[in-house]
């Protein structure tokens, strides 16, 4: 991996400031940032409840034209991020691609339980093995990465959220910028 050159915050920063096309979720991304979303990377959620902070990890990711972002995570190990969520808690989800580690969050003010779709089921199964390929290309094993990226479909659940802000989270001066016009 060291002819991967490492990402940078101003990366992103730039490219939005620049970007006169189309975007969706009311201006908060571009094409190319809901492409990054879905590509396979981590995904790392966050919301609260009582001033709490609480984590959770998803699977997948779907945007779709609008800029609806739809979120796939297990069941199991996300009780209280579930109820958070379900209770009206604010949401980010932070997207990580590990071997350049540019990273995006979006936030948006709730986001609401649906029904898992033949679609999702779909995006899971690409994007986990994305995932997985990228994290065997920076030297985790076969097996860990397996493991770490096995989502049975039958745990899995879906939420979906209209992002309201998008921040620049690559590490690096600039890291936490907005990204907006």
């Amino acid at each position: 991996m060291s002819n991967v050159e490492a990402a940078r915050p101003e990366d992103d920063i730039v490219a939005r400031r620049e970007w006169e096309g189309p975007t969706l979720a009311n201006g908060t991304l571009t094409p190319e940032l809901a492409a990054f979303c879905q590509k396979g990377v981590a995904v790392i959620l966050a919301t609260c409840a009582g001033g709490r902070p609480i984590a959770g990890r998803g699977f997948a990711s779907r945007v779709d034209e609008n800029g609806t972002v739809r979120l796939l995570l297990r069941r199991t190990g996300h009780a209280a991020f579930i109820a958070a969520l379900n209770n009206g808690a604010p949401i980010a989800a932070t997207f990580t691609e590990p071997t350049q580690h540019r990273s995006i969050q979006i936030k948006g003010k709730f986001a609401r339980e649906t029904a898992v779709t033949i679609a999702d089921g779909a995006a899971l199964a690409v994007q986990s093995l994305a995932f997985r390929d990228r994290l065997v290309a920076i030297k985790y094993t076969q097996l860990l990465s397996d493991g770490y990226c096995f989502a049975d479909p039958e745990d899995i659940l879906a939420f979906e959220f209209t992002p309201d802000e998008a921040f620049a989270q690559t590490p690096g001066p600039n890291a936490g910028t907005a990204l907006t016009p």
